[in-house]
């Protein structure tokens, strides 16, 4: 930990759309990769995991549409998530929504989305947005020329990302060291070499001084320091301030799966206390901690 053994404090950074970035300080990079690990491979979300494929006389194999319909991302109910997290994680494998998929190309040529995909039983007074369903209505499958027919059902089920990429809820989930960043002023000859170079652009010349803007930016490439003649910059990374950067797909917000993601990891945490414990003790056969 930091100089302050267990403070942890965490500083929103951006927060726009399915994007998240957080600054955590007082944390070490071996916590840090475990949050990161844990959102990638073993947060659980619903993907759709067997499609049944009643008719297709389309020009794509059974297999590749069923590949690509198990691509699709869906909008997941987090308040089911966190509920069986809490209560019995195993209640995870009784849990599925049916979808059903019946296009017909009548007169002309078809193609058919996401948005295609129905509930395969309706629930009466639930609102759409409760519902399990497609991310996006407009993700191309298949085209259909005229005559032809796709039938189907899809089954979602809940699953882990380090058993499929289907079941990961972000498309990034990355962390860096914050930068620090020093200008000597008294060895900068102000050859604004280092504003040139910085891919990031955090360095710009306010009259007789360089000046340092977005410095979170900055990715600690080192091409300041190597390319400025009178080593006047240094960057070095705070190993105990963490940058994290989350960028989701829809299935849920980001933030709601960095708080899923620290429920499992406390779950693995109490699970291998309670393990650990009865080795200890001899007590019962210890259970999987998996």
């Amino acid at each position: 930990m930091g100089k302050e053994h267990g403070k942890i404090e965490v500083q929103l950074v951006e927060k726009k759309g399915d994007r998240l970035v957080f600054l955590a300080k007082g944390v070490t990079p071996g916590f840090a990769n475990s949050i990161r690990r844990t959102i990638l491979s073993e947060t659980p979300i619903m993907a759709i995991d067997e499609v049944v494929i009643l008719e297709n006389n389309s020009i794509l194999y059974d297999e590749i549409l069923a590949h690509r319909i198990g691509l699709v991302p869906l909008v997941n109910d987090v308040n089911e998530i966190e509920s069986i997290l809490e209560s019995d994680p195993e209640e995870f494998k009784n849990k599925e929504v049916g979808f059903i998929l019946d296009v017909v190309a009548e007169d002309d040529e078809v193609t058919v989305y996401s948005g295609d995909l129905k509930p395969k039983s309706p629930l009466e007074g639930v609102a759409v947005k409760e519902i399990v369903r497609p991310v996006s209505n407009k993700i191309p499958l298949v085209k259909l020329s005229k005559g032809q027919r796709i039938l189907l059902e899809a089954y979602a089920r809940y699953g882990l990302g380090k058993q499929h990429a289907k079941w990961q809820p972000v498309s990034v989930s990355a962390y860096k060291y914050m930068p620090i960043i020093k200008i000597d002023k008294e060895k900068c000859i102000l050859c604004g070499l280092c504003i040139e170079e910085c891919p990031k652009k955090i360095f710009k010349q306010e009259g007789e001084e360089i000046k340092i803007e977005r410095a979170l930016e900055c990715s600690l490439c080192m091409s300041c320091v190597e390319v400025c003649p009178a080593s006047a910059i240094t960057v070095k990374g705070d190993e105990n301030s963490i940058i994290f950067k989350i960028e989701g797909i829809g299935v849920m917000p980001p933030e709601k799966v960095v708080l899923l993601a620290l429920k499992v990891l406390s779950f693995k945490i109490r699970r291998f206390k309670e393990t650990l414990r009865k080795l200890i003790e001899g007590g019962d056969t210890p259970q999987d901690t998996s």
